[in-house]
């Protein structure tokens, strides 16, 4: 079986170093070299006693011997070979990171291959010289368009084995020959197909259903992704077939399986033809495609009868029922053993399958059964990540709205590499919701996007706005008053002893949501900024008192008439009980109060803890200054911070100067061209400038619970000009 890299053409003699300069260059690109490798350099230790233990490499001390010693023309045709398996043992990498190394088109070719050490006339030539550039193996499967491709892609990629169809049928059969590199004594090994580890095989098979289901879902009426609309701040609603799930919204929203439905049917659903009565982000479309994938394993395993049947028993419902699936399935195990060629169906003859209810609910990456508890059906991934992975684009850049949109990063399902059919290059290829399969790149490109992605410091202007933190709290509020809703109309179904007052008290609580979300946007969204200084000082009091509608007075007078008008909207949709409650303050009956008194009231009701002011609403005006303060820099043109040029032009100016000494006390001394500048010296003038960067996490950071902090964001762009864009890792 082929397992050598070739050349894509021709190359002479005189170009083996440039070749072997340019492997090397991939290498290092790819982190199996040093960063400071040349081809003359010694080998690393590690490499060095590996590269001992190989006879044909005798004598072999630097890169450049290396990489001359496992390169040839085996089939003399002029075409230079590397060795996959003796590169991969020598360098120490796996057969995937080498493969990703020796497919890529290295950025700046022409200095790299001159910084390991090539002459620079060689360098120039072997930069344009597209003979030099590797094929992977046929044994590799990289094409993707056959069986045999996807099992080779399986194989190598999740256990570093190399898969031959022996008998040429294009069909897995446990016969077809496996090679491997026995990685205690170097060697190359042969076994079959049927001797390798049940896990592993089950591990192949189940994957290479995962990326079929995938595959086959493409020209199906695919699921709707919830569009957003950025006046609002609202998505689309998550939307399922009502006939076979409901929607928890609670801490979700999440999918449960209807009672008397089966996992498969709901599973199966939206990929067969049904897709558009289902909306959702990619978190839950990913899970749901795994989800299909495991089904169709089963099916195609056991035949349809006994796939379905595991493939449902995994979600039995209570102790009793999982207990009765797999006593049953045991049953059928040595039914099976014990009379060869007999199945499920004849078993089912004699012994009916049981009655089982099932538990299911799907919520974004977790699978939950019995009870709400989580369970993982899918196999752990064993060796690198393979078609049928999960894997994630990671985009550290993406703007607020990018997150808003859903595009934060992109969850997707690993279909293996394919010939890009417009670039004609071999290519990682991907399924994610709702953008279908695509290349690598394209997805990196799709989430590159303008709107997706920071591409100058205007864009942190969305970490400051007024707007974005009012439709926050709206749409939370609202969120609120909607589960309310759906457990008062439960209530009413069901009429359970007492229901009148359960609803009596969940509609007082609705009422308290709606006035605190109309509380909460006008803090958020409606301050005067004439009066800003104001508020700053209620503020400064610790703790600012909210005793009674005097101590609210302040904070109303401080609103514009459209934040005092939100107030008193949510004052008028309190329950009475709690209208005549505030009404009694003033001394008065309620249809006395006027609509100063009413804006009071609901701020002292909803911003009162304990006679303090509370922390939620401290937060929300404590953000509304900082969002104020945070405009004047970041807002084009006139913010000093609002471009990499206004930034540079005020570092450089007298202004800046003076600025410095007032925050810090000190004289500047030191770079002030900003290209030049210690990325923590940038990010120290934007702490100056705007002190809550320092703990405000970025957006990604703050979805992903990761610790980047906004300001070290900030400076990186300021330096560089542009941020990272996306990434791709598997989960």
């Amino acid at each position: 079986m082929e397992r050598r890299y070739q050349s894509v053409g021709v190359v002479a003699a005189a170009d083996r170093p440039a070749l072997a300069a340019r492997t090397l260059v991939q290498l290092k690109d790819a982190g199996l070299a040093p960063r400071d490798a040349k081809l003359d350099s010694k080998l690393p230790a590690d490499v060095q006693q590996r590269v001992d233990a190989d006879p044909n490499l005798k004598n072999v001390k630097s890169w450049r011997g290396l990489l001359d010693g496992v390169t040839g023309d085996v089939d003399h045709n002029g075409r230079l070979d590397v060795d996959a398996f003796d590169l991969g043992r020598t360098v120490g990498g796996t057969q995937q990171q080498t493969l990703q190394a020796l497919l890529s088109k290295p950025e700046k070719l022409e200095q790299k291959l001159t910084d390991v050490g090539l002459p620079a006339a060689a360098a120039a030539a072997a930069a344009t010289n597209t003979n030099l550039a590797l094929a992977p193996p046929e044994a590799f499967g990289t094409e993707g368009r056959t069986t045999i491709d996807k099992v080779q892609q399986q194989l190598l990629l999740r256990d570093g084995v190399i898969f031959a169809d022996s008998n040429n049928n294009g069909k897995l059969d446990d016969d077809d020959g496996v090679s491997f590199l026995d990685k205690v004594d170097g060697t190359v090994k042969e076994t079959t197909f049927k001797d390798l580890s049940p896990e592993l095989k089950k591990a192949v098979k189940l994957n290479m259903a995962t990326a079929a289901a995938a595959e086959a879902y493409i020209g199906q009426p695919r699921m709707v992704f919830p569009s957003y609309d950025p006046s609002t701040g609202r998505s689309k609603p998550e939307a399922v077939n009502t006939d076979l799930w409901t929607i928890n919204k609670t801490g979700g929203p999440s999918w449960e399986l209807k009672a008397g439905k089966t996992p498969a049917d709901a599973v199966v659903d939206p990929f067969s033809g049904n897709g558009k009565s289902y909306t959702t982000e990619c978190a839950q479309a990913r899970t749901m495609m795994r989800l299909k994938g495991l089904h169709d394993y089963n099916v195609q395993e056991y035949g349809k009868s006994e796939g379905t049947f595991r493939f449902n028993a995994q979600f039995a419902k209570g102790s009793e029922g999982q207990q009765k699936a797999a006593a049953y399935l045991g049953r059928l195990d040595e039914f099976k053993s014990q009379n060869p060629g007999k199945g499920f169906d004849d078993f089912a003859k004699l012994n009916p399958p049981p009655q089982l209810a099932f538990s299911l609910e799907v919520s974004r990456h977790r699978v939950l059964g019995d009870g709400g508890s989580p369970i993982q059906p899918f196999a752990a991934r064993t060796g690198e990540a393979a078609p049928g992975d999960p894997g994630y684009f990671h985009n550290t850049s993406v703007t607020v709205e990018g997150v808003n949109i859903g595009y934060v990063g992109e969850n997707v399902i690993d279909v293996g590499f394919k010939r890009n059919a417009q670039t004609g290059e071999i290519e990682r290829h991907f399924w994610g919701h709702p953008g279908g399969i695509h290349g690598e790149k394209a997805w990196q490109a799709e989430l590159d996007a303008d709107r997706l992605q920071v591409k100058g410091m205007s864009d942190y202007g969305q970490y400051f706005s007024k707007t974005e933190v009012r439709n926050n709290v709206r749409n939370w509020s609202e969120r609120e008053v909607d589960i309310r809703n759906d457990k008062i109309a439960t209530l009413r179904q069901d009429k359970p002893a007492g229901y009148e007052a359960s609803i009596q008290k969940l509609e007082s609580e609705q009422g308290f949501l709606t006035a605190a979300g109309g509380v909460y946007q006008a803090a958020a969204s409606d301050l005067d900024p004439a009066k800003t200084a104001a508020v700053q000082k209620l503020l400064d009091r610790t703790p600012a008192a909210m005793a009674g509608p005097e101590d609210a007075k302040p904070f109303v007078d401080a609103l514009t008439d459209s934040g005092r008008a939100k107030l008193v909207s949510g004052f008028d949709a309190l329950s009475v009980e709690h209208k005549e409650i505030l009404a009694r303050r003033f001394g008065k009956g309620v249809d006395r109060l006027n609509d100063a008194e009413k804006a009071q009231g609901a701020l002292l009701l909803v911003g009162q803890r304990g006679g303090k002011l509370d922390g939620e609403l401290r937060s929300i005006l404590q953000q509304s200054l900082v969002n104020e303060a945070a405009g004047q820099w970041l807002t084009p043109p006139q913010g000093k911070l609002s471009s990499k040029d206004e930034a540079q032009k005020w570092i450089s100016s007298p202004d800046f100067k003076k600025f410095y000494k007032e925050k810090t006390g000190n004289d500047f001394n030191g770079e002030t061209d900003l290209n030049k500048m210690e990325p923590e010296r940038i990010q120290q003038i934007v702490e100056l400038a705007l002190p809550a960067t320092s703990t405000m996490g970025t957006v990604y950071a703050r979805v992903n619970r990761g610790g980047d902090r906004l300001a070290a964001q900030m400076a990186t762009l300021l330096r560089e000009g542009k941020l990272p864009g996306a990434s791709y890792r598997p989960d």
